[in-house]
């Protein structure tokens, strides 16, 4: 999983990973016990993909030595490649190198993605395919969410502070998808920054996870004025820019947070109180997804008796994230293959 998301923050230091592993070590020798084991062990998987993706990029950028200069990159002035996140420019200015172009090409278009005979080194035992096909995918995030600052679709446009897209790993496993922004989440430009958003932390830190784990957006990209209840045409008109962002993610697990989210992504009525904490296969876009619909962090707040619920339900995502493997939804088969297959009788003569 290639380490990032919408705020695009650093990766982590090798520093910091040793740092990881050193309080790891503690742990095991304190004899904690099994259950923070078990809660640890998503978060420990995906670290150890990031510090894997990590250590694969270094090996790109050295693995025909640093050129002598005075510490600077002199393509460094050029400015990032399509709007990429720093640590992903190594990856695409030796991709480009790769193919003896002199100007970055446009990584954000799906025929413009390598093939296997152009990534270096193909048998250092890195997935590259994967991991540029991870890296466009992000940056086409990145693309939409510029686009969809300037949204008008619906009358939510004149009244809000700024749109609220989502933040996260642009390649996450895990999306959570919420109603709508509120007063906080209008000022700051980020999803589940009040109250709820510090229960819904507490919640993935019980699992193993944290907010840069996961990808978090809403039905709704403007708050509500008053924070008032979404309205059917304005669910209509912010629908398309939530199927955009799970098509660019391509997540295991969706997770919805209270009824809105819920009714929208699984296509039926049933209210959350019916249906939370059971999956359910799901097709969005072109691709079969597992919805597993959850309480909103703020029920719990304002009924402390759900929290127990909630934590409940949350326990059960690590064991879904590995049980899943999404594939895209089946496609019908083109009546010339179907022919093909049919049985031919031969002649004895």
């Amino acid at each position: 999983m290639v380490s990032g998301s919408c705020t695009y923050a650093g990766r982590p230091s090798s520093r910091l990973a040793s740092a990881e592993r050193k309080r790891a070590e503690h742990r095991e020798g304190s004899g904690e016990g099994e259950d923070r084991d078990e809660r640890e062990r998503p978060r420990a998987r995906l670290r150890r993909s990031r510090e894997d993706r990590h250590e694969a990029l270094e090996r790109l950028r050295q693995r025909d030595g640093e050129p002598e200069c005075d510490g600077r990159d002199e393509r460094a002035e050029e400015g990032p490649v399509h709007g990429f996140p720093g640590e992903l420019q190594p990856l695409l200015r030796e991709r480009d190198d790769a193919h003896g172009s002199t100007e970055p090409r446009d990584h954000r278009q799906p025929s413009e993605r390598a093939h296997g005979a152009s990534l270096p080194h193909p048998g250092d035992g890195v997935d590259w395919l994967s991991m540029v096909d991870a890296v466009e995918r992000a940056a086409a995030l990145r693309e939409y969410a510029e686009q969809t600052a300037s949204c008008t679709r619906c009358a939510l446009a004149e009244g809000r502070t700024q749109v609220v897209f989502g933040s996260g790993n642009p390649d996450a496993d895990l999306v959570f998808v919420g109603e709508a922004p509120g007063f906080h989440e209008d000022q700051q430009g980020l999803p589940f920054v009040g109250q709820a958003g510090k229960l819904l932390d507490r919640l993935l830190e019980g699992i193993g996870l944290a907010r840069a784990d996961v990808m978090v957006v809403n039905v709704l990209k403007c708050r509500p004025p008053g924070n008032r209840d979404p309205l059917p045409e304005e669910i209509a008109a912010c629908e398309p820019h939530l199927f955009r962002q799970i098509e660019l993610v391509e997540p295991k697990v969706v997770a919805t947070l209270g009824n809105f989210a819920t009714k929208l992504l699984s296509g039926r009525p049933t209210g959350i109180t019916r249906v939370h904490g059971h999956e359910q296969e799901v097709t969005l876009g072109v691709r079969k997804v597992l919805l597993y619909p959850l309480y909103h962090p703020a029920a719990a707040l304002y009924t402390p008796s759900m929290l127990k619920v909630l934590e409940e339900d949350f326990a059960r995502l690590p064991a879904l994230l590995d049980r899943v493997s999404p594939e895209p939804a089946a496609e019908e088969q083109p009546p010339e293959l179907e022919r093909e297959r049919e049985p031919v009788q031969l002649g004895l003569f």
